[in-house]
């Protein structure tokens, strides 16, 4: 692990940005890709601004000017995110420069897209990142949820060298968007403690913290700090199954797992059999609990709930990955567990059901 470490962090003095990025540019992006057809319409969308900009294509190609910072955006067939499949044509990241996109529509593959370092910057880090990925779906695959002081054990070895990485990389781009909106999307999922962004948001340029994305990481430190271990957990009301509202707070006087999980998680379906083991010892003892699905097909979401056997309440506004409450508490990846304890208090962030039936065993004596 260590000379797989070494391996990784020699590659970063190829990234190095320290070129001061201006906070706002305007660009054009130019579009060739065959398969394009004469007439139809094409968007240019942001992550939260849809319709930056439209273009029908002539002569198999399109068009688009984009005012602002960089920022990560796409091209589809509709005025939303991208829209899915033949609707989305590519996503990339804009940069300071005119960005050239040629390629063909059949094999996205072979799209090229030059002029934005920012994204020539991301292709790269994620070649590096990969492999730690890969290494943390295979723990995790291979895991029967037994044994999980080892599992844990594991993950936590890998989530440091992913952490080593990041921090590495993040420290050697202090002058530019790359480091920033790193920063960013590494808070989301946690590699960084709040005061550990707090610190790291702090060596940016001012520019850069005062930029989108250091906004935005301000306001995640923000949001996590209501969300972790000793804080009141967040109320919330949402639907179960049966369409009835289901409120957290109306089970005080109970120790709770509030457990995230969707139908089309592997993970998640691997861990059901040991929570509903968990539940038929504990259910009368003071404890409960409420799973929030991040589900957006309420037939494949009901079949779930009786395929497993969940008999516990089960909510969701089948909203996907935006499900309301899975955004109040900063999901981003599933399976994860709040243990709340009876006054509605944050006591594990992410326990695992072998770890949490010795601590319920303590708890309710």
């Amino acid at each position: 692990m260590k000379t797989f470490l070494l391996l990784l962090l020699s590659l970063f003095i190829v990234f190095n940005l320290n070129a001061q990025q201006k906070k706002i540019a305007s660009i054009a992006i130019s579009v060739e890709i065959i398969g394009l057809k004469d007439h139809d319409k094409y968007y240019l969308n942001g992550p939260s601004i849809m319709g930056l900009d439209s273009c029908i294509v002539q002569n198999g190609q399109i068009h688009f000017k984009y005012t602002g910072e960089p920022d990560q955006v796409s091209i589809g067939k509709t005025k939303d995110s991208g829209g899915v499949g033949d609707d989305l044509l590519v996503g990339f990241w804009t940069d300071k420069q005119d960005i050239k996109i040629t390629g063909d529509k059949a094999n996205r593959e072979s799209m090229t897209i030059s002029g934005s370092a920012l994204w020539d910057n991301f292709i790269q880090l994620n070649k590096i990142t990969q492999p730690i990925q890969d290494k943390r779906n295979e723990i995790v695959i291979n895991s029967t949820y037994h044994n999980q002081d080892s599992v844990k054990s594991r993950l936590d070895s890998v989530a440091a060298v992913k952490k080593t990485v990041l921090l590495t990389y993040i420290q050697s781009n202090l002058h530019s968007y790359a480091g920033i909106i790193l920063l960013y999307y590494s808070k989301i999922d946690k590699t960084f403690t709040t005061d550990e962004a707090r610190g790291l948001l702090k060596q940016f340029d001012p520019e850069l913290q005062n930029s989108k994305y250091g906004h935005l990481v301000q306001q995640l430190n923000k949001s996590y700090d209501q969300t972790k271990i000793g804080q009141m957990a967040p109320d919330f009301e949402q639907a179960n199954q049966h369409g009835k509202p289901v409120r957290l707070s109306a089970f005080k006087g109970k120790y709770v797992l509030l457990e995230f999980s969707s139908s089309w998680c592997g993970p998640c379906r691997a861990m059901n059999p040991q929570l509903v083991k968990l539940y038929n010892k504990f259910k009368n003892k003071d404890f409960e609990i409420i799973s929030v699905s991040t589900d957006v097909n309420r037939q494949t979401w009901l079949k779930t709930i009786k395929d497993d056997g969940l008999i516990w309440p089960q909510l969701s506004d089948l909203k996907g990955q935006q499900n309301e409450v899975a955004t109040l508490y900063n999901i981003n990846g599933i399976p994860h567990n709040f243990l709340i304890d009876k006054q509605g208090k944050i006591i594990e962030d992410n326990i695992y059901p072998d770890q949490l039936a010795e601590k319920l065993d303590t708890l309710l004596k």
